[in-house]
């Protein structure tokens, strides 16, 4: 049986998963995710740090509320989810992936036919300089969203600035502003909101809609 392992458990690693076991449902395939989770909607951060998604697991249930972890992937996907576990070494003429159980420190190792490595993307560190202070934080995964809606909820908030009028950034401003009520700022380099997917007069109809839930939208502005 020809093994696949894919190092990564976010969006791309588990929908390679999924695929590969239906073009071919005798592959034996396992992930590997150092984070306690594997894939989740992350369009719905936002929602979380605000409180209107209440439980962090349910942006990885499936459209009929089952919980997406690894005894979800063993039983209805046929996958082997390791969640918690880190890829430390690769051995490409052995075609082996030496893991580390980050839980207890075990390390063991993994043999392959077909190596897939879906690390995914990270956050872009901005070019202008910025001080490390756990007020600052790039919005990216479930670790900078926990502690913004901790800090929201004991009152330890009482303005935000977000840098950056993409999808992510709108929707935590919006959230923001219209559940925790804080003075909220959205920064955009381009002129318009969603520069990359709306033109001028759309991008003008969600900024007004914006303003009138109380967010000071800066567009055209680029800090120093």
């Amino acid at each position: 049986m020809e093994k696949i392992v894919i190092i990564g458990g976010m969006a791309a690693g588990c929908k390679a998963a999924a695929r590969l076991k239906r073009v071919n449902p005798k592959l034996e395939v396992a992930i590997i995710e150092k984070r306690p989770f594997a894939s989740f909607g992350a369009c719905g951060l936002p929602y979380f740090a605000s409180g209107d998604v209440d439980d962090f697991d349910e942006l990885m249930k499936t459209a009929w509320g089952t919980l997406r972890d690894e005894k979800f992937f063993r039983e209805a996907k046929g996958i082997e989810l390791k969640t918690r576990t880190a890829a430390r070494k690769i051995e490409p003429t052995k075609k082996e992936v030496e893991c580390e159980d980050l839980r207890t420190g075990e390390k063991y190792v993994l043999k392959y036919d077909k190596l897939l490595i879906a690390t995914g993307a990270t956050h872009i560190l901005p070019k202008f300089p910025y001080p490390q202070s756990e007020r600052i934080s790039f919005f990216h995964d479930p670790e900078a969203a926990k502690p913004f809606r901790e800090k929201a909820q004991r009152g330890e908030v009482g303005s935000v600035c977000v840098v950056g009028g993409g999808f992510i950034g709108c929707e935590l401003a919006e959230a923001a502003s219209a559940l925790w009520g804080l003075e909220t700022t959205l920064i955009e380099a381009e002129d318009r909101l969603l520069p990359r997917v709306l033109d001028k007069d759309f991008s003008f109809l969600l900024e007004k809609l914006l303003v009138e839930n109380g967010i000071a939208i800066k567009t055209s502005a680029r800090i120093k």
